[in-house]
């Protein structure tokens, strides 16, 4: 990864989220519903949510990297992530036991670890990576700028804790933004390793 430290202009990152969500509100609104609706019914076999949700969510980054990209949105898309079923399920559960053993440690090594694989699925659908590489792919881009990945987090909890205060009904608001806001400040991590080797190296006299 680089040395350059990006800084996340929270505000606008929501602003741009909110503007995406509003053009592609129908499928990002539904996805959202419809994966929630997917994964707690589910629960009423003990290991379905944690079959389901790796896959799923993996469908739901999908979708939220098309609306950035300006790209048209199929419903469909929520359950793209099947196709890569066992990548997108080994990294929920691998994902999972990390943060409740960091969790059982202490609660804030548990928490790293969440914000440390928070772009996992987004490498995978753009880098094709295997949920190990993805994973790891993740931990280094957050390590090269932990402060701001670490604000970001916390401000992404505090808004979905005020979805949740709302009855649960903001959270399917709250949610997909979240989705969108993540994978704006991932590709501006992401520019800015391009834009770092992109630069010429001046050569020494």
């Amino acid at each position: 990864m680089n040395n350059r430290s990006v800084t996340f202009d929270i505000a606008q990152l929501f602003k741009d989220s909110w503007e995406l969500f509003k053009r592609n509100m129908s499928p990002l609104l539904g996805g959202y519903l419809i994966a929630m609706v997917i994964i707690s019914v589910s629960g009423a076999v003990y290991i379905g949510p944690l079959i389901l949700s790796g896959p799923l969510v993996l469908g739901l980054f999908k979708m939220s990297r098309m609306a950035v990209r300006g790209e048209s949105i199929e419903f469909s898309e929520l359950f793209s992530g099947f196709q890569r079923f066992l990548d997108a399920f080994l990294a929920n559960l691998i994902i999972t036991i990390f943060t409740i053993a960091g969790s059982i440690l202490c609660i804030i090594p548990g928490l790293l670890v969440g914000i440390a694989y928070m772009s996992t699925y987004l490498f995978m659908l753009d880098d094709k990576l295997a949920f190990w590489d993805a994973m790891e792919a993740s931990r280094k881009m957050v390590m090269n700028n932990p402060v701001q990945w670490i604000i970001l987090w916390l401000v992404l909890c505090l808004f979905n804790i005020v979805g949740v205060l709302a009855c649960c009904a903001g959270l399917i608001l709250t949610g997909p933004i979240s989705l969108l806001v993540l994978t704006l400040a991932y590709d501006a991590e992401r520019r800015a390793v391009i834009e770092v080797v992109a630069v010429p190296v001046e050569p020494s006299a």
